[in-house]
Order: structure tokens, then C-alpha cells, then sequence
């Protein structure tokens, strides 16, 4: 009879307790439960979370913005991931600017606005933001900033962004 320290279990022998374990579903050896961290691993280096902005000098009505200093219509960002724009965020000089923030894609040689923000005059705000979006972007998706006037009014000085979550290919 061999004894405790005879034996050298190895990964695939050992059981695992996966019941208390959140990041392990399925797996029922310490060989499996390994694999799958791994995997997972893997996958969260896969994931990315990049933000782009855009921006303009002066009074901007119904024009595109900037990527630094090129107009956005003729080179935007390019979209690094398969996944959700989930948040748009602006902010002005002004706090009695009224606008419409545009976040176009470019499908063949126009842009199709894909989602808005708003800003209205009276509630005395330079800064706007909305998260929680689940608007579909692609890997390879150019995307674009555009402020539509609001009346006779629009944005001054404006900087906006995105955040998008996804995976890169």
C-alpha cells in the first residue's frame, strides 16, 4: 500500500469545486478549470473599449467636425471593433448653444446619421452626455461628427466623442 506522499496527482486527476467560483462554468478538474481561464483570458484581450473625438473653432452650424484639422465628411474615424457605440458625450463654450450632435457612418460615398444628441438653450447647459447605447458599429466603419443648427443657432467651440465596446477582429 503506497502511502499520501507517494502519490503525485497531477491537474487532470484533481476535482474542482467550481460551485464557488464565478469565472469557472463548466469545467470538473483543476486541468479543465485552468484551460478555461485561459480562454477567457484570451477573450478579454480580445475586447476593446476605444474612444474617438472630434472637434471645431468658432460658431458651428450645419458643418461637419474636425479629425484634428481635417473635416470629418472627408476622413472620419475609423472603427477598430465589432460591437456597440455606447456613449456620446459634447461639450461648448456656451451654455445657450442649440444643436443637434450627428454621429454619422459612412455607407458608400454619403454618411447616415446613426445616432443624436440634443441641445436645447434654455436649460443653461455646455455639456451633454448619454450612455447606455447599443447602436451596432463594425470593424472597418468610418465614422463621423456633424452639428445641425438649431434655428438660427448652433454650437461654439465644440468638442464631442464617442465610446465604443466590442471586440477587435
Amino acid at each position: 500500500m503506497s502511502k499520501r506522499d507517494d502519490f503525485t496527482p497531477v491537474a487532470y486527476q484533481i476535482p474542482i469545486d467550481n460551485s464557488s467560483i464565478d469565472c469557472i462554468d463548466t469545467s470538473e478538474t483543476v486541468q479543465e478549470g485552468l484551460q478555461e481561464l485561459c480562454q477567457k483570458i484570451q477573450e478579454v484581450g480580445n475586447k476593446a473599449s476605444p474612444g474617438f473625438t472630434w472637434g471645431s473653432s468658432g460658431a458651428i452650424k450645419n458643418s461637419y467636425l474636425q479629425n484634428d484639422t481635417v473635416p470629418s465628411n472627408l476622413s472620419g474615424r475609423l472603427c477598430t471593433v465589432n460591437g456597440f457605440l455606447t456613449n456620446i458625450f459634447i461639450i461648448t463654450e456656451n451654455s445657450d448653444d442649440e444643436y443637434t450632435l450627428e454621429i454619422r457612418k459612412r455607407i458608400g460615398n454619403t454618411f447616415t446619421t446613426i445616432v443624436t444628441l440634443s441641445a436645447i438653450s434654455s436649460d443653461g447647459k455646455r455639456k451633454y452626455s448619454t450612455s447606455g447605447l447599443t447602436i451596432p458599429v463594425s470593424s472597418g466603419d468610418e465614422l463621423s461628427a456633424y452639428i445641425q443648427k438649431s434655428g438660427n443657432k448652433g454650437a461654439t467651440n465644440p468638442t464631442c466623442g464617442i465610446i465604443l465596446k466590442g471586440a477587435t477582429t
